[in-house]
């Protein structure tokens, strides 16, 4: 039985750690992508080669770790490890070791600090294989689809500003649907909203919502779930503009094959559109409504907070699948 980390206790002793080794620039001298979406596959170069030798290895060096999987791409490495039992450092001295020892190896393979994922529960571990597995069919998905992984800052819709990715032509869709669902409701409520918004999707309807509520996460993942387009106002989803991850972002898990199909489209608001007095007028009014159903005054919120945010982009999600153009 595998032994699964507590958040206290997340880089030492026992536990499984997905591992993530970046080079720095990205340069992809490790290997090329070959094939199709369906035969995705990387050839590895002399120097990934090399980091392949070393991992098979590992468990040699270290009796107490296991690797579970492991994937070398064109410009980064993962490794799922299993830490068995004590070995006498963390998982960070154990991933600095590996990281040294690579550029020993070469000096070209300069990687960044390493991203170290401890997983907490046992579903994680069959997503961590099958997300490791098919890195290079998802790479070979964004080969084939660039304009679809590509950051858009100061995109404008409805006089509106945004950071976006992923099918601007979902916009165009003259159907359009929002999916809003109170955080009071019942299974039965959210099931029956459910049927009836994937009814209109199958129809042809084009879906809206910030996700915030667990209705409305539920009703969108089954709307994506079968194959139909949803547009996801998100709430400081995208890394900074300049930043060091803004070059390589990508969405990740469920959101990245519906955006590779084109049956998504992400949508971060700017500031200055939360500011906008449409937003800011419609928001406030939605809170008020809010708390004149539960028969509480209303006491306004800073602009900055959560909640504010979180109504904020569920009122822009129903702004743009109402507007008329």
């Amino acid at each position: 039985m595998y032994q699964w980390k507590s958040y206290n206790n997340r880089w030492k002793g026992v536990g499984i750690y997905h591992l993530t080794f970046v080079l720095r620039e990205r340069h992809p001298i490790l290997g090329s992508l070959l094939g199709d979406v369906q035969s995705a596959s990387v050839e590895p170069s002399p120097i990934g080669r090399l980091i392949l030798d070393d991992i098979h290895n590992i468990e040699k060096r270290h009796v107490g770790v296991q690797v579970y999987c492991s994937m070398i791409m064109p410009d980064h490495v993962h490794l799922l490890l299993y830490i068995k039992e004590k070995i006498g450092k963390s998982v960070k001295e154990l991933a600095r070791g590996m990281r040294q020892g690579w550029k020993h190896l070469a000096l070209e393979a300069d990687f960044a600090p390493p991203f170290i994922r401890p997983l907490y529960h046992k579903g994680q571990l069959n997503a961590m294989f099958q997300y490791i597995r098919s890195n290079p069919r998802r790479a070979m998905l964004r080969r084939l689809n660039p304009d679809l992984f590509r950051l858009r800052r100061e995109l404008q819709v409805e006089g509106l500003t945004f950071t976006a990715l992923g099918n601007l032509f979902l916009l165009d869709y003259p159907q359009r649907q929002v999916i809003e669902c109170s955080r009071s409701a019942s299974e039965e409520q959210i099931d029956a909203q459910q049927t009836s918004a994937i009814q209109v999707a199958v129809d042809g309807a084009v879906s809206y919502s910030g996700t915030i509520s667990a209705g409305e996460k539920q009703i969108v993942r089954a709307i994506r779930e079968a194959g139909l387009p949803v547009v996801v106002v998100l709430n400081d989803g995208f890394p900074a503009s300049g930043s060091e991850y803004e070059r390589f972002y990508k969405p990740g898990g469920v959101y990245f094959e519906a955006c590779a199909t084109g049956r998504l489209l992400l949508l971060e608001p700017t500031a200055t559109t939360l500011e906008s007095e449409r937003v800011i007028a419609m928001t406030e009014q939605t809170l008020h409504d809010k708390a004149e159903a539960k028969h509480q005054d209303y006491v306004p919120l800073p602009h900055t907070s959560k909640r504010w945010r979180m109504v904020a982009n569920n009122c822009i999600a129903r702004l743009l699948a109402n507007r008329e153009s």
